[in-house]
């Protein structure tokens, strides 16, 4: 509701200054599918690892005293720092790649807006489309209003993506 509201009210107060926001955040949703993808495909690794760690560690604890009567602690110990750094470097991955998606949006957003304001005061400025100041400072917070929602969606998405690796 907020994004249509907040969009109906930009288009009506300028529509090249609509247009700009418009590109800005196609390229941040973009730019943001981009960065899912590849966190998904690490967020799935990463639960197919957890699996092979907590499968390792069960087979190990039950089967204990063979392990003990023949001497494998080492190798068991081995195995099991070979199957937990795979995990570890999926799990940083997924979890790097998934935490800049936030402040890539912030920065695409913040960059949305320069550009708004430098395109509206030049038009504000020549007199152009009959957009003045007050035009240009309304529109302005309808900018920030209509990214930030966008924001917050791209992030959930992320959690979505999480969660849905591990129910795979």
């Amino acid at each position: 509701v907020t994004i249509v509201s907040v969009l109906t009210s930009m288009i009506i107060l300028n529509v090249p200054l609509t247009l700009v926001t418009l590109v800005m955040v196609a390229l941040m949703l973009s730019i943001t599918m981009r960065r899912m993808m590849t966190s998904g495909s690490f967020f799935i690794k990463q639960q197919k690892d957890l699996g092979a760690v907590n499968g390792y560690i069960e087979e190990m604890m039950d089967g204990q005293k063979v392990v003990k009567v023949f001497c494998h602690e080492g190798e068991a110990k081995a195995e099991f720092r070979k199957l937990n750094e795979s995990l570890r470097d999926s799990a940083y991955s997924a979890n790097r790649i998934a935490n800049t998606v936030m402040p890539i949006n912030g920065a695409m957003g913040n960059i949305s807006y320069v550009l708004c304001a430098v395109a509206g005061g030049a038009l504000a400025a020549g007199g152009y489309l009959g957009l003045t100041i007050g035009t240009l400072v309304s529109f302005l917070t309808l900018n920030k209003s209509f990214n930030h929602p966008i924001s917050q969606v791209s992030q959930q998405a992320n959690v979505i993506l999480m969660a849905l690796a591990g129910a795979e």
